[in-house]
């Protein structure tokens, strides 16, 4: 029997040669999104930053105020601003 250590495999790979090119790491948008940094989804904007923030909780991964709306999650960093995650 021959054991193969994917573990170690992956390790081993950058992320872009098992994911699409325009596929970077996704991160906590808490932590991240900036005042006055763009937010979109699905490639429309929906909104601007605006500096607001509500921190993290044991259930929640914390909060950004854009605009008119919340958003909380996991977004990407692309050339136009920050993507969040569906």
């Amino acid at each position: 029997m021959v054991y193969i250590d994917w573990h170690n495999i992956f390790k081993k790979m950058s992320p872009q040669a098992w994911t699409d090119s325009q596929t970077w790491e996704w991160v906590n948008a808490y932590n991240n999104v900036k005042a006055g940094d763009k937010v979109f989804k699905n490639g429309r904007l929906l909104g601007v930053a605006s500096g607001f923030y509500a921190r993290c909780t044991a259930t929640s991964s914390g909060s950004v105020q854009l605009e008119n709306v919340w958003i909380s999650g996991l977004v990407t960093k692309r050339p136009y601003g920050w993507e969040l995650k569906i």
